[in-house]
């Protein structure tokens, strides 16, 4: 299947080390004791300061995802807004002075990478290690379906709270998606599983576009998101199908997703 995916680059660490001047010769009254102490002093301070220097440098780069859009709407200003480590939007200037191209193409940056997380929840390839040899669970899900679910072997997940809190760095938890993590994953004697299966389609996502700034509701913004889908295989012509998609504000300063429909 063709698709639009979010590009991670990572940030390159800068270490720029500060050389020592030429150092000229002391006057001749000055005792050797005292030039050696003092060289000593010099290029002691001088070491510690460029140490000092490559640490800040190296702590005060992170490595953040780069924003690269599917489509840029016209006019739109991509200096105000940026990625936060896990993909969630930051703005850098008032959003309300922003150009409705400018809320669009941070709408559009968002959008990616919602549906980057969202899909491997929805199609069931999961960012988690699992282990389809080792002994399985099956049970009813909350729909009453007989589903078989395979142990985690992820180190960093301990319960279904560490997939809900790994989901929400990019979903904002105003809206309750618990239903499809509830399907997806089950609790056993201690050990969180999941299911594996991939969802299959006749059809292929090609695109999304954010088309329209539809203004605010509260802590949200809101728009028209239109995906495109290709399906000649199956007999189908190109066409497309529109949906609502909103921006939160979270209370930390995050714009994260709100309103949002998995388009393939």
């Amino acid at each position: 299947m063709k698709k639009y995916t979010l590009t991670a680059v990572a940030a390159a660490l800068l270490c720029g080390l500060c050389s020592c001047g030429e150092k000229t010769s002391a006057p001749e009254s000055t005792a050797p004791t005292t030039e050696a102490a003092t060289t000593s002093a010099s290029t002691t301070a001088e070491t510690t300061s460029e140490a000092a220097t490559t640490s800040a440098v190296a702590t005060a780069v992170p490595e953040v995802p780069q924003v690269e859009l599917d489509y840029t709407p016209e006019g739109a200003d991509l200096s105000v807004f940026h990625y936060n480590e896990d993909g969630a939007v930051i703005f850098d200037a008032p959003v309300e002075e922003q150009s409705d191209a400018t809320l669009m193409a941070a709408a559009q940056a968002l959008f990616q990478s919602a549906h980057e997380v969202n899909s491997h929840f929805a199609m069931g390839s999961f960012p988690y290690t699992f282990d389809t040899n080792g002994e399985s669970v099956t049970k009813a899900d909350i729909f009453g379906n007989e589903v078989e679910y395979f142990p985690i072997t992820d180190e960093r997940i301990h319960s279904i709270d560490d997939i809900i809190a790994d989901y929400q760095k990019v979903f904002s938890p105003k809206y309750d998606y618990n239903m499809m993590i509830d399907t997806c994953f089950t609790e056993e004697g201690g050990r969180v599983y999941c299911t594996c299966g991939n969802r299959g389609s006749d059809i292929e996502y090609v695109g999304s576009e954010i088309i329209s700034y539809n203004g605010t509701d509260g802590d949200e913004l809101k728009f028209t998101i239109r995906n495109y889908y290709e399906g000649e295989e199956s007999g189908y012509e190109g066409f497309y199908g529109d949906h609502d998609f909103t921006m939160v504000n979270d209370a930390d300063g995050v714009w994260r997703a709100g309103l949002f429909i998995q388009p393939d």
